[in-house]
């Protein structure tokens, strides 16, 4: 069986140490690309990868199911959300599992077409007047509940004061992982150990 012709395009911000990155790779890349020309970007793709493994919301997998182009991500933060796994994208847990997802959808253009089929119309649904609603309606219960529990509130869990110093650091690795985290932490000891020598 004859193997896919794979050809990769980079789109997003960089600069020229990206830009040497993707050329030694043999990956095309679009660095900075007008906004206006993003749609185009995304209708023009056979597939669109994500490979962020931590976002707010990730628009750009909406942006691309809009313009029917089906995706794949990893299934972390709201990806589950603007992601309907096995209809318009595939979720995956792992990098082997995102290369193994990617082949599976290059060598098999009906799926692609089935899930772009649904992309675009699920996209569609996600606008600023129904985003309005869901989160009215979210504060409305919020109020609704807090009413109802009016008078039996209970103390607010306290932090020890170890758990309050090691809060901040347990965010940074969740957030960025371990380098950044020991990054934080060698920043930490070196400006101690200046304040403590200058003093």
């Amino acid at each position: 069986r004859e193997e896919p012709r794979l050809r990769f395009l980079a789109v997003g911000r960089g600069g020229r140490e990206e830009a040497e990155f993707l050329d030694a790779r043999g990956i095309l890349h679009r660095l900075h690309l007008p906004d206006d020309c993003m749609g185009l970007a995304f209708a023009s793709a056979d597939l669109f990868i994500s490979t962020s493994l931590w976002e707010g919301f990730n628009l750009p997998l909406l942006e691309a199911q809009r313009q029917g182009t089906p995706v794949v991500a990893y299934a972390r933060g709201p990806h589950g959300e603007v992601v309907r796994d096995g209809e318009t994208g595939v979720l995956v847990e792992s990098e082997a599992a995102c290369g193994e997802a990617i082949l599976a959808l290059a060598r098999d253009p009906s799926r692609r077409a089935a899930l772009a089929a649904r992309a675009s119309s699920f996209a569609d649904d996600f606008t600023w007047d129904r985003s309005v609603r869901r989160l009215r309606d979210a504060i409305g219960t919020s109020l609704d509940a807090a009413r109802r529990h009016a008078g039996r509130e209970r103390a607010a869990m306290r932090l020890g004061p170890l758990r309050r110093r090691l809060f901040p650091l347990e965010d940074v690795y969740v957030r960025h992982g371990p380098i950044a985290l020991a990054k934080r932490i060698s920043a930490a000891l070196a400006r101690r150990l200046i304040h403590r020598f200058a003093g």
